[in-house]
């Protein structure tokens, strides 16, 4: 791993890289510099973003404001889209557990 994609507490592991250089990622990607990324989000907890307890104990998340721009995949809901929204299990890979996701239809 690149060593000024590590912080004290923060680094972009290959999970995290994909959304910059993986060429089949079909989710976000990110255009912004890693290296610059990563010392941003330093920063952010250095300034007080908490890290949050996530589905396991390994599993942390820091919440910081959108500085690169990324288009996000969230809508409010609301009662003209309340009746469109859609709930069920699902996984993105076989070997992952289904967890609880709503959507609406495209």
């Amino acid at each position: 791993m690149a060593t000024d994609l590590v912080t004290s507490t923060f680094f972009l592991d290959s999970f995290a890289l994909r959304q910059w250089d993986g060429p089949n990622y079909g989710g976000t990607r990110v255009v912004y510099d890693k290296a610059a990324f990563v010392q941003r989000i330093q920063e952010e907890f250095d300034k007080g973003a908490p890290l949050v307890d996530g589905y396991a104990p390994f599993c942390k998340h820091v919440f910081v404001p959108n500085f690169v721009g990324a288009r996000l995949g969230a809508l409010s809901i609301t009662d003209d889209n309340r009746p469109k929204l859609r709930s069920g299990y699902t996984k993105r890979r076989p070997e992952e557990l289904a967890v609880l996701t709503r959507w609406w239809p495209e």
